[in-house]
């Protein structure tokens, strides 16, 4: 199975990858890319300043977060169907407030849920259900599932831009909940119409690893193991900074322009190549792991392409060298994809995966939603963005070569909670 084509085992799986890479194109409602370009209308709609709309967003991402730990885990003990069309149901609900909100008490819980949904629980459905039910092919099953981000990235943004154009904003809302409970969630339904004999499968495998397991391993609770094991804390910071660095970088954009005099239309043009960085990635990476059976061995090295662009965009002066550093940036956001992906499942089994990835995605959704206050501090307080670039590139450094060790203990997969 492992030496299987992608198109065999798309064509094999393709209901379940389909389930997955649905989740992960409809989770854009819910992403900063996508609110943001209504941010114009909704400042204009409820009087906002920038100020006082990044306060509230930043609160409801915050909020969303703090949510994310106890709902991502219910992934655990709900049938899948059930818990990802209560999920869907939570995001229409936002999508419904964002079409009829007249006051900020609606706007606030509004988009509070549509982070909570978007960011944080649709796309933790997607990467829990292709760890927790592919084994051998789980790399390729989260990079296809992975791409439906990908998708939206292109997609949606135009699709909205119509429907403003043509409706208005609010009305646009009222679209995508209509398509929600009318398109989306009956084809949910419709995906996983073969799911239980997928899960008590699974189900099977689990029984037969528990009885292998070593009996010390089989004691540790999850608190206990995920507060106890280096491995975990070892790997946690890293793999968040490629995240947290990139929203850094990519919301202060017009620092990096303005210190090297280059246009924002330039910036425009140049990030498409972020985004065929990142496809590559995706595609490339989920078969190596595969290959490889082992995502630690390639985790020190998903900071490589970022950072190199870091330490290029810290002193390059031509505007040429930006597209292909976002390019490197979008590849090691793709490798990091897949990688984070599969390496939980690798580490700690699968019965508990949706509360370890649930912890995983709430540190990561606060740390979005603080890390571009911080790094506006530092550029009020006079830090320039070459400092800035060069201190993000020298953390990356450090946490691939405490990381680089990991792949190669022995038992770096034999944790199971």
């Amino acid at each position: 199975m492992r030496r299987a084509g992608y198109f065999n085992f798309i064509l094999k799986n393709r209901d379940f990858l389909g389930f997955g890479f649905l989740l992960t194109f409809i989770c854009s409602l819910g992403q900063t890319f996508f609110i943001g370009f209504y941010n114009g209308h909704i400042r204009e709609a409820f009087s906002l300043s920038n100020s006082g709309f990044g306060a509230l967003y930043g609160l409801a991402t915050l909020a969303s977060a703090m949510t994310l730990i106890s709902a991502g885990r219910l992934i655990d003990r709900m049938d899948l169907r059930v818990y990802t069309l209560s999920v869907l149901a939570l995001m229409l609900l936002g999508c419904l407030l964002m079409a009829a909100g007249s006051t900020i008490w609606m706007l606030a819980p509004a988009l509070a849920l549509l982070r909570l949904s978007g960011q944080g629980l649709l796309p933790h459905i997607s990467n829990t259900s292709m760890g927790r039910y592919f084994d051998e092919t789980r790399g390729r099953a989260v990079s296809i599932a992975h791409l439906g981000l990908n998708a939206g990235q292109v997609a949606l943004p135009l699709l909205a831009a119509w429907l403003i154009g043509r409706s208005g904003w609010r009305a646009s809302w009222l679209v995508y909940a209509l398509t929600l409970a009318l398109l989306v969630m009956p084809l949910v339904v419709w995906l996983l119409r073969d799911h239980p004999r997928r899960h008590a499968k699974w189900v099977e495998l689990e029984l037969r690893t528990a009885r292998a397991r070593d009996p010390r391993d089989r004691s540790l609770s999850l608190k206990k193991l995920l507060l106890g094991d280096r491995r975990f804390v070892t790997i946690l910071p890293g793999i968040l900074s490629i995240s947290l660095f990139g929203t850094s970088l990519l919301f202060f954009q017009d620092e990096l322009l303005a210190a090297r005099g280059w246009g924002a239309a330039w910036f425009a043009w140049s990030f498409p190549f972020y985004s065929v960085g990142m496809l590559a990635a995706v595609l490339g990476c989920g078969w190596l792991v595969d290959r490889l059976g082992n995502s630690l061995k390639l985790l020190p090295f998903v900071y490589v392409p970022f950072i190199v662009a870091l330490l290029v965009l810290s002193c390059a002066e031509a505007p040429g060298w930006l597209p292909l550093m976002l390019l490197l940036i979008g590849v090691s956001h793709g490798l990091v994809a897949v990688v984070g992906g599969t390496l939980w499942p690798e580490l700690y089994g699968t019965e508990a995966l949706g509360r370890i990835r649930a912890l995983v995605n709430a540190t990561m959704v606060m740390g979005t939603a603080v890390m571009p206050t911080l790094v506006g501090y530092l550029y009020d307080a006079g830090v320039s963005i070459s400092a800035s670039y060069l201190a993000f590139a020298a953390y990356m450094l450090i946490c691939g070569i405490l990381q680089l060790p990991l792949g190669y203990r022995r038992g770096a997969s034999d944790v199971r909670v």
